[in-house]
């Protein structure tokens, strides 16, 4: 009888190949990889300050070309190229999982550099040690971009498609609050990330914080529920990291299987490290959000705590309460675990990770990737691969709600088509904004267009500086309806 394809189980045990030369002055010298002493990625998926990753590289060299790479670390380029294969595959060739240009920062623990020895006569040929930290030049240019201008009529989608633009390839999870925006004025921003920070300001368009993050080969923006976003590249979208019994051999399987479409790691339990945050129903149960217009919100947590367990309240100003409570309850389960020779292009943030534990059922579910470092050891010219994986078990997510995208369409609502909701019927009015030449102050009116009249004065606000405000001059509904001379003095 015929074995059912779709229960077919093909195991993958990978070897990494890596070369890299050193670029000054047009020159490319290659270097010894064979004296390399060890290579980490390191990438911090939830560090909202590192949107990339970093590449340690410590090696021996010569002398001469420590010199070299000390006294141009600010003009030379490392390029770099890491290959791999499946050992268990006959016709497996290697393919290609990084390259490119990498700027470089060497290392404060390595001796300070002496100019004397730079003459090469007289120098030492002898090798000695070096540690290089390296920034891909790729994902460093298309980060920074200069943002800045009034934007009218415009989805958020399509802003942060804009601001996703320039990467070789993106993964985006689906927005789930997407409004539709009459004018945004955009601020001088200097990088993409900057940029997502002040549209996720206005209005929060996942349940939960975003996570952007330039990879080598692709940049990803998603949330922090653990849903599965395909990356449409012939890959699986689930992983099942197995935790097994020492005395089930597949505990000792090294690389992955693919069984039903799924990747399957097994996982040795003396390779994994369970850190629960157990002070965190001790410390709080209960948060209160206050905004900043004072508005007061209590959030109970989903915790494990007593049935009797009273109310042990935090307080938190000027956050968004939902998102709040959404993170603090995906923070209560970490799972740090590591596995040798997987294929590094698997094991990336948009795939959906389930956990099983053979002795702990609570910590059984479905977790979020939140770093992964990957540690490359040379083995007779070849380099073996050891991953280390920060898991954090996603909690119970709360949808925000449609307010928050209504809110924020009525903040950035252009002025014609703001409502009056006074004591006169509900009508369209016109918003005049101009700087009089008495001081530079601001008002702010509102104008019936059906009636010409003044409604009200909305504010007044004197500026803070010599430079005048923006001008916002817009043209009246009907010609003739409004004239307001902008050039003359104060027109109230």
């Amino acid at each position: 009888m015929a074995k059912d394809p779709s229960t077919a189980i093909v195991r993958y045990t990978y070897r990494y190949r890596i070369t890299c030369s050193f670029i000054h002055e047009n020159i490319e010298e290659k270097l010894n990889t064979s004296f390399i002493k060890y290579f980490v990625i390191e990438s911090p998926y939830y560090d909202s300050k590192r949107h990339m990753p970093v590449i340690y590289l410590s090696m021996a060299v010569t002398n001469v070309m420590y010199n070299q790479i000390v006294s141009n670390e600010r003009k030379g380029k490392i390029l770099l190229t890491v290959d791999s294969h499946n050992v268990y595959s006959n016709t497996s060739l290697y393919k290609n999982i990084i390259t490119g240009q990498f700027t470089y920062v060497v290392s404060t623990a390595n001796p300070n550099y002496n100019e004397d020895i730079t003459d090469q006569d007289t120098v030492d040929h002898s090798y000695r040690g070096i540690t290089l930290a390296l920034y891909s030049l790729e994902a460093l240019n298309a980060i920074k971009s200069s943002y800045n201008g009034v934007y009218n009529n415009i989805s958020m989608g399509t802003l942060i498609v804009n601001a996703m633009e320039g990467f070789g390839s993106t993964i985006i999870k689906p927005l789930v609050y997407d409004p539709v925006f009459d004018n945004i004025i955009v601020p001088s921003l200097n990088s993409k990330n900057k940029l997502l920070n002040f549209l996720f300001e206005q209005c929060p368009f996942y349940d939960t914080e975003y996570m952007f993050f330039v990879d080598f080969n692709r940049a990803y923006l998603l949330d922090w529920t653990g849903d599965a976003v395909s990356a449409n590249d012939g890959q699986f979208d689930t992983v099942f990291l197995n935790v097994s019994d020492l005395s089930d051999g597949a505990s000792f399987s090294d690389g992955l299987q693919v069984i039903n479409n799924s990747y399957y790691i097994q996982i040795n339990p003396a390779k994994i490290n369970i850190e629960p945050n157990k002070g965190l129903d001790k410390v709080a149960n209960q948060v209160i959000y206050i905004d900043d217009e004072g508005k007061v919100t209590y959030m109970d947590l989903d915790i494990d705590k007593d049935e009797d367990s009273t109310a042990k309240q935090t307080f938190e100003r000027g956050a968004n309460a939902v998102l709040e409570k959404n993170k603090l309850q995906s923070s209560q389960k970490f799972i740090d675990l590591y596995k040798e020779h997987v294929d590094i292009s698997v094991l990336t943030p948009n795939k959906l990770y389930m956990l099983t534990n053979y002795k702990t059922a609570e910590y059984n579910g479905k977790y979020a990737m939140v770093y992964k470092k990957e540690v490359f050891k040379n083995v007779n010219g070849e380099f073996t691969l050891a991953v280390n994986l920060g898991m954090r078990k996603i909690g119970e997510i709360t949808p925000i709600g449609k307010e928050i995208e209504q809110a924020a369409i009525l903040r950035n609502r252009a002025a014609n088509r703001r409502v009056n909701t006074g004591n006169r019927t509900m009508i369209n009015v016109n918003e005049l904004q101009w700087a009089s030449r008495n001081g530079g102050a601001t008002r702010t009116i509102q104008i019936d267009p059906s009636e010409g009249k003044l409604l009200r004065e909305l504010n007044y606000t004197s500026p803070t500086s010599n430079v005048l405000p923006f001008v916002n001059r817009m043209k009246a509904d009907n010609d003739g309806l409004i004239k307001l001379d902008m050039t003359s003095g104060d027109n109230s």
